[in-house]
């Protein structure tokens, strides 16, 4: 319930997705959600995606499972 401080995705190695990289991109819509588009997906980019929002102490995260054919 409300706005998140803070919004991040990891890739499926478990790095942190920066700004910046011309193969993904974050961008953040609003207080509550973000979306991250990877451009030109290669059976590389396939794996679990995670996304953590965050306000102060709370916490919570949601993923999604990339498949590349």
């Amino acid at each position: 319930i409300g706005g998140a401080k803070e919004i991040d995705w990891f890739a499926p190695a478990g790095e942190k997705i920066e700004q910046g990289r011309l193969d993904i991109s974050v961008i953040r819509n609003d207080e509550t959600s973000s979306t991250l588009t990877i451009y030109n997906a290669k059976v590389d980019n396939a794996g679990t995606y995670k996304c953590v929002a965050s306000s102060g102490d709370r916490e919570a995260e949601a993923t999604v499972n990339l498949k590349i054919y």
